[in-house]
């Protein structure tokens, strides 16, 4: 089910992130426990080929779909992602640039999620083409639903550079080393939208 109106869209927040007590919540909660619990084979056999028709798919709604679905079985999936790292991150963040607002909302939300999953190997991989994109969102959508959904996969993209762990205290300086290179665009990126 999806809202047809896009003012009510936009005002709305309740239940986006699956904890709402509608219909949308409901698919959310039923993709993740899904995944978990047919694991990772039976989800890749049964989800590629669908990901491939839907990411394409001429009608925003059916892409909206594919890219929440795709972000919703990133964590049951994690070892395929991971050995597929440029694959998964490319099929994630392409939706950054599609012609819907909704569908590069999605595509937001599925880049969060993949991150989380993969961080922070995917963070140390690919923060050339991932900060400049998700500052545009943050700098360039009209919307404000979308400049804090951006904003929002940013902190998910910072989080996972932040390693804690003393048996990565290489990773942990890798890490920073790529936080210093965005350190004053952030910086100034949030100055903008207070």
């Amino acid at each position: 089910e999806c809202e047809e109106d896009d003012e009510t869209w936009m005002a709305s927040t309740e239940g986006e992130d699956g904890t709402g007590n509608d219909v949308h919540s409901a698919a959310i909660g039923a993709i993740a426990r899904f995944s978990f619990d047919m694991k990772e084979t039976f989800m890749l056999e049964a989800s590629t080929p669908v990901f491939g028709a839907s990411l394409t798919h001429a009608d925003w709604k059916v892409r909206q779909a594919g890219y929440m679905a795709f972000g919703l079985i990133a964590e049951s999936c994690g070892e395929h992602l991971r050995a597929n790292l440029d694959s998964a991150m490319q099929t994630a963040c392409k939706g950054l640039t599609d012609e819907n607002h909704r569908v590069r909302y999605a595509a937001l939300s599925c880049t969060a999620l993949v991150l989380t999953e993969l961080s922070p190997v995917a963070q140390q991989k690919h923060h050339q083409e991932l900060v400049p994109a998700l500052l545009k969102v943050i700098k360039e959508e009209q919307s404000l639903k979308l400049q804090t959904h951006g904003l929002s996969c940013l902190i998910n993209f910072t989080n996972g550079l932040i390693v804690e762990d003393d048996q990565e205290i290489n990773e942990t300086k890798k890490s920073g080393e790529i936080l210093n290179i965005y350190g004053e665009q952030l910086f100034a990126c949030l100055l903008e939208n207070l």
